[in-house]
């Protein structure tokens, strides 16, 4: 008897120990029956998990009616028959509530002495993060094969011994190699970098695997066919807890662009020879007009109408050095303090009009003011003057107003002139308004003003003698 009541007592403490484990355990355990799959015991964490109050509420239900597809329990129930344990069966529940959940399910068939299946045990654990995590991953990399695949770009993955792991297949319309033919091969030994630029290449690398950012470089890559293709490399490293495994490199293709620039670099080479040797005839045919004038002056009295025709052309050829001297390649830095610069300017237009006056008017303290500008910058000037000097009458006299407003400079240049027709005045700056002395030049100006951030208008007077512009140009940062 005594050993009765102790195996009792064992057996009471086995079955409460069980019990404790059954209904503390974090994943769901459940017993059922074959067919429908009538529920027998459930723990809280399977109460929990489907959404039910309480366990006589889940215990009123089938476990057939979880399944979002029944064809799933069915394969479910003939797996665990057929082979008594089933591990790791995935299926989508609907829990009490409507939401969807997807469950991993473990189980086993109990049966009785003559092989029938009484039951069934297992555990259920919800997986549905990890699912949607697994899904998002594999929608992932499916928009990133595609990305890849379809690339017009070619994309390079190099590991760290710059042996290349992937290739985008763009790489054949581009460099006629097979994605296959350069995979699992060593990136410098394909010779798809000059042998001359490929110490630069490599130093690159170098420095993006030490963690350093490098700028896109431009490379002529060699084709398969020996053949050379432009490209510009850009790279970016691929970390893995907190270490750079790999590369990824963009080869985008520059060739059109690249060969452009050459074909305008020659172009402009040309030009600049031939605008030497232009430059060079033109002043040597400007230096005989010079040395006949001074002949005729010579040989015609000093009173004949012959020395003005004589003078204007003198002027003429004069002006003529001084724009070629402007469109010369310049040797030194562009001349940019614009009072000196007017001043320069107004002195070689009264040597050239020996009947123009121009005083130009500003504050000490602008004498060295700089203004952004260029070499043609004085264009703007010399035909403003020339304007007055044909215009203006027997003795043109031009007024040049220098201020400082805020970060400009404003420059009002009035003369003693006509004036401008009222009906031209709104057009005055058009490239199709022509005046006596034609429009093209105040078109001009205004371009070149513009050029340098500046502006130019023209100022209405009540007087209809004069005309007077007003021009803005910024100043130059220090």
């Amino acid at each position: 008897m005594p050993t009765s009541k102790i195996d009792v007592s064992k057996l009471e403490k086995a079955e409460a120990e069980y019990r404790h484990l059954f209904e503390s355990v974090p994943v769901g355990l459940f017993r059922t029956k074959p067919g429908v799959g009538e529920i027998l015991d459930a723990n809280p964490a399977l109460v929990t998990m489907l959404g039910f109050p309480n366990k006589e509420a889940l215990l009123k239900r089938t476990s057939s009616s979880f399944y979002v597809d029944p064809n799933a329990r069915r394969e479910w129930e003939q797996k665990v028959a057929k082979e008594d344990v089933v591990v790791g069966f995935e299926a989508q529940f609907r829990r009490l509530d409507g939401r969807l959940i997807w469950v991993l399910l473990s189980s086993r068939a109990f049966r009785n002495a003559q092989g029938k299946v009484l039951y069934y045990e297992g555990t259920i654990e919800d997986i549905t993060d990890r699912k949607h995590a697994q899904e998002a991953l594999a929608e992932s990399e499916e928009r990133y094969r595609l990305f890849f695949e379809n690339l017009t770009d070619v994309l390079l993955h190099l590991d760290t011994n710059l042996n290349i792991i992937d290739v985008s297949p763009s790489i054949e319309a581009h460099l006629g190699y097979h994605p296959d033919e350069v995979k699992g091969k060593s990136y410098p030994s394909l010779g798809f970098i000059p042998p001359e630029l490929l110490p630069q290449a490599l130093e690159n690398t170098k420095r993006l695997f030490a963690g350093e950012k490098v700028s896109p470089h431009e490379y002529p890559f060699i084709a398969k066919d020996g053949s050379r293709v432009w490209g510009e490399m850009s790279s970016k490293q691929v970390y893995r807890d907190g270490k750079i495994v790999a590369l990824y490199s963009l080869v985008r293709d520059i060739h059109d662009r690249k060969l452009a620039e050459i074909e305008l670099r020659n172009t402009n080479r040309d030009l600049e020879l031939y605008a030497k040797l232009l430059r060079h005839d033109i002043i040597n045919d400007i230096q005989v007009i010079f040395s006949n004038t001074e002949l005729m002056e010579m040989q015609i009295p000093e009173d004949s109408e012959l020395c003005d025709f004589l003078e204007a052309s003198r002027g003429a050829a004069d002006r003529m050095i001084h724009l070629l001297n402007l469109l010369r390649r310049p040797e030194q830095e562009v001349e940019k303090e614009i009072v000196i610069l007017i001043e320069r300017v107004a002195k070689q237009a009264m040597q050239t009009h020996k009947q123009l006056t121009v005083k130009v008017n500003a504050p000490k303290k602008l004498k060295k003011i700089r203004v952004v500008g260029g070499r043609l910058l004085p264009v703007v000037f010399v035909n403003l003057f020339r304007n007055a000097a044909q215009h203006a009458g027997v003795r043109p006299k031009v007024d040049v107003t220098i201020a400082q407003k805020a970060e400009k400079i404003q420059i009002d240049v009035t003369d003693n002139g006509p004036g401008v027709p009222k009906k031209l005045q709104a057009k005055l700056f058009e490239r199709s308004t022509a005046t006596d002395g034609g429009g093209l030049g105040l078109n001009l100006v205004k371009r070149v003003l513009e050029a340098y951030g500046g502006s130019i208008e023209f100022i209405s007077k009540t007087s209809k003698k004069g005309a007077s512009f007003r021009i803005f140009l910024p100043v130059e940062e220090s």
